[in-house]
C-alpha cells in the first residue's frame, strides 16, 4: 500500500512546465541559436522521468543531472532574470534517494523568488553529505517569505510540496527533516535525509520540521 500510495504521489506532476517550455521552444524556434539546447535538456528531463517512472528510489547524482536540465530549461525562459549557482559532492552522487525531489524546491524558488525579489532572481542549489553522512539538499533564493495566506500568495505551494513531505514521510518514517530559513534577503530550505535504507515495514508517521524566524510552513 505505502508503494501505491508513493507511485500516485511521483504521478501528481504539474503540466505547466512542460506547457511552458514547449511554449518557449515553438516562439524561439528558427530564430534562437539555443533552441537546440533547451530541446536537449527538456528531453533529458523527459528520459529521466520516464526511466525512473516505476523506481522509488534512485541514484542522487541523476537526481541532480535532472534538476539542472530543468533549471537549464527554467533560465532558457527568463534569460537574463535568472541566475543559478550550483555544486554536489561527488560522494554523494551514489546514495540512492526518493525520485523528483530537487526540482519541487527548485520550482517554489523560482515561483516565489520572481513575486519578491529584484532582477535578476539568484538561486543556489547545494547537494552533499554532512559529517555523519547525512544527505543534505539545501535550495536558495533571492526574495521574501510568501506566507500561502499573505495577500501575495496564491495557493500554489500547497500541492508540490505537501506532495513532497507525504512522499518523505512514507520514505524516511520519521527520518527526514525539512526546514526553512528567511535572512538578509535570502530563502533557504534545506532538506536532510539519511543515507540508509529505512525499516522494513514501518508505519510511523515521519516528524516534518519547518522552522522560521516568521514564515509560514506552507511554503
Amino acid at each position: 500500500l505505502r508503494e501505491a500510495e508513493m507511485q500516485m504521489l511521483r504521478a501528481q506532476i504539474n503540466p505547466h512546465f512542460f506547457f511552458n517550455a514547449l511554449n518557449t521552444i515553438q516562439a524561439g524556434a528558427g530564430h534562437d541559436p539555443k533552441v537546440a539546447a533547451l530541446v536537449q535538456n527538456l528531453a533529458g528531463y523527459l528520459r529521466y522521468v520516464l526511466k525512473h517512472r516505476r523506481n522509488l528510489r534512485v541514484p542522487l547524482g541523476e537526481e541532480y543531472d535532472a534538476a539542472m536540465a530543468y533549471l537549464a530549461v527554467e533560465q532558457a525562459r527568463f534569460c537574463e532574470g535568472l541566475e543559478v549557482e550550483e555544486q554536489i559532492d561527488r560522494a554523494a552522487r551514489a546514495v540512492m534517494v526518493p525520485g523528483v525531489l530537487i526540482q519541487p524546491l527548485l520550482e517554489n524558488a523560482i515561483k516565489h523568488g520572481r513575486r519578491t525579489s529584484g532582477v535578476p532572481l539568484k538561486v543556489v542549489l547545494r547537494v552533499g553529505l554532512d559529517e555523519a553522512e547525512t544527505v543534505v539538499i539545501t535550495v536558495a533564493n533571492t526574495g521574501q517569505w510568501v506566507p500561502e495566506t499573505s495577500a501575495g500568495g496564491d495557493g500554489v505551494n500547497g500541492v508540490g510540496l505537501a506532495n513532497l513531505r507525504r512522499r518523505l514521510s512514507l520514505s524516511y518514517p520519521g527520518g527526514e527533516r525539512l526546514s526553512v530559513a528567511c535572512e538578509e534577503g535570502w530563502v533557504t530550505v534545506q532538506l536532510r535525509l539519511p543515507t540508509g535504507e529505512p525499516p522494513a515495514g514501518s508505519h510511523t508517521t515521519a516528524h516534518t520540521t519547518l522552522s522560521s524566524p516568521d514564515a509560514s510552513s506552507d511554503y
